[in-house]
């Protein structure tokens, strides 16, 4: 169980609210307490900097049920939303991200990438690309590899500056969730458990390989970058 934040309990106890990723998205979730769980949202916001999923975010309940978090999105900053005491969606409260209708927002592609490692349990790599705004398929870009930190870290897939900045500058951007990466299991996690760095994570250059032959590449211009465990 990954979850992110503590819980915090429904102001009539009858269940706990709790955040944790699961696949690219930043679940909001109800713990009863006959142990069903309940997903309420997926969509919690991301790093609006650099792109991890649910990095420093967490949620508020009001006496009557009412629970506010902030909303992500692939286009646009988070918001401040509400949740119905029933989990149904509400109202949203800002207009924080009014100032990015005013630009080009390079687009952001889900991609699921082979892996290496033949008879795997655990699921194929997922990343994201975000190609420059506007640019013709015809014209390869030069592609950065932007690896996260962590290793226990995982990137989403909504709208982060860093990323969009390097796109503008005529880059296309890769981000992969590579095994240790949370929001696909346990097993995925433990990947990593006794063996970081080490030669499974060469299957990132079989990744970037994938998603060169797509198409949309420069092959001879292809770069990486990293921050903390990532770089």
């Amino acid at each position: 169980m990954e979850v992110h934040q503590p819980f915090q309990w429904l102001p009539d106890s009858t269940g706990l609210l709790l955040l944790m990723p699961q696949a690219g998205d930043g679940c909001l979730v109800r713990l009863g307490l006959d142990g069903r769980w309940t997903t309420w949202a997926r969509d919690v916001g991301g790093s609006a900097a650099t792109g991890y999923g649910l990095y420093q975010k967490g949620l508020s309940v009001a006496r009557d049920g009412t629970v506010a978090y902030l909303r992500g999105s692939v286009s646009r900053t988070d918001e401040v939303a509400l949740l119905q005491p029933d989990g149904q969606p509400g109202e949203v409260l800002t207009a924080e991200s009014a100032w990015i209708a005013r630009r080009e927002v390079a687009p952001i592609e889900s991609l699921w990438l082979p892996t290496r490692k033949a008879g795997s349990p655990t699921p194929s790599p997922q990343a994201w690309r975000v190609p420059p705004a506007g640019a013709p398929a015809d014209a390869p870009a030069p592609s950065l590899c932007w690896l996260h930190g962590g290793p226990y870290l995982a990137w989403c897939p909504h709208l982060a500056i860093l990323p969009q900045i390097w796109a503008a500058r005529g880059y296309a951007v890769l981000m992969v969730n590579p095994r240790g990466s949370l929001g696909h299991g346990e097993a995925f996690i433990d990947e990593l458990q006794h063996d970081f760095p080490g030669p499974e994570d060469l299957q990132l250059l079989d990744m970037v390989e994938d998603v060169v032959a797509r198409g949309g590449i420069d092959p001879q211009r292809v770069h990486v970058a990293g921050e903390s465990g990532g770089g």
